[in-house]
């Protein structure tokens, strides 16, 4: 919690803004959950259509240890590995199922976004939801998806 208050004590005008999994989450709500009464807490939900895809890049992701667009450098050869593609799929759905029972006991309307419609347009959608202005922002992001043919085989070979 002491990390949390920390985030906040340093936020510019209150604002403080967190991404995380279902997982960390889970964590940061038992620490937290006190302070939640006094706080408005608003949720932008990102999630993807493509759960294949997701679980997919998630593997790739475990064995590059590429987990951004930043790292660029493979650190050892991929293999496909179809058991664990089904495994990350099904704690997506998990993770998924957390996510929608925590919005709808805690009767939350987050922001609803998907990752194949993120544009830069998104950033002043967000703006509006959060309550926070992005007039005169030029929205430019350095990340670019990494998906590539590895991520397309992959996938076709997983849904066969």
């Amino acid at each position: 919690m002491a990390y949390f208050l920390e985030i906040l004590g340093n936020s510019q005008g209150g604002l403080c803004c967190v991404k995380t999994n279902w997982d960390s989450f889970a964590k940061f709500i038992e620490e937290t959950q006190p302070l939640f009464h006094h706080l408005d807490i608003r949720y932008v939900y990102l999630t993807r259509r493509d759960q294949v895809a997701q679980a997919v890049s998630w593997v790739i992701a475990d064995q590059s240890d590429v987990w951004s667009s930043y790292d660029r450098q493979t650190k050892r050869n991929l293999e496909y590995d179809a058991e664990a593609i089904g495994n990350r799929l099904q704690i997506i759905k998990i993770h998924e199922e957390r996510w929608e029972a925590w919005f709808r006991n805690g009767k939350i309307d987050p922001l609803r976004l998907f990752y194949e419609n993120i544009e830069i347009d998104t950033v002043h959608q967000i703006g509006e939801f959060l309550k926070v202005s992005t007039e005169g922002t030029q929205p430019k992001s350095e990340f670019t998806r990494q998906a590539n043919d590895i991520n397309r085989q992959w996938i076709e070979r997983f849904q066969k």
